[in-house]
């Protein structure tokens, strides 16, 4: 019985052991990931708030440097900046502040492809709509899917 005993003990402490060394370095993985997606996110957060002071400056030569490559291949430069300027001068539009971000997967409809890391960025933007102070509030753009 104590022997049997021995063994039990044994056992454990080897399960333990073993535990030990498995659980707590993919805990630091898990960690270390939460830690990667939050600098990441806040990152994206930073990228959208920059990208919406340009939009603010009207800047847009500027803005389409900063659209996704695989759209400059859809849409060309002189388009984006003219359609830029005239949504920009219809709508009034005031400057951006992004109020959150959240990573999602996300497929772009026109190319097909998925981003599996993409930053949903939701922001509020004010605008005039017949004279009257409007504020345009987006959440998770690009929409997850």
């Amino acid at each position: 019985m104590q022997r049997l005993s021995r063994i039990a003990t044994s056992a454990i402490v080897a399960l333990v052991v073993l535990l030990a060394v498995t659980v707590q370095p993919l805990a630091f993985a898990i960690e270390a990931r939460a830690q990667d997606d939050a600098r990441t996110a806040e990152e994206a957060g930073a990228a959208a708030d920059f990208v919406l002071g340009l939009a603010a400056d009207r800047s847009f030569n500027a803005l389409y440097d900063w659209i996704h490559p695989e759209a400059h291949a859809v849409v060309p430069r002189v388009t984006a900046v003219r359609l830029f300027q005239q949504v920009y001068e219809v709508a009034q539009a005031g400057r951006g502040r992004v109020t959150g971000v959240r990573l999602i997967e996300w497929t772009w409809e026109v190319t097909g492809k998925t981003y599996p890391d993409a930053a949903g960025v939701s922001y509020e933007q004010p605008y005039a709509e017949d004279g009257e102070e409007k504020l345009l509030r987006e959440v998770d753009v690009p929409r997850p899917t």
